[in-house]
């Protein structure tokens, strides 16, 4: 695997990350569960 292989991906992986925190954080904005 290349350099720029593994830079894709650790940025792919990143990406991914903060869109699921993203959602994760506005279900609880719309769902409080306290």
């Amino acid at each position: 695997m290349t350099e720029y292989d593994r830079l894709k991906r650790i940025i792919n992986n990143y990406i991914i990350l903060k869109k699921h925190k993203l959602k994760y954080l506005l279900t609880n904005i719309n769902n409080p569960v306290n």
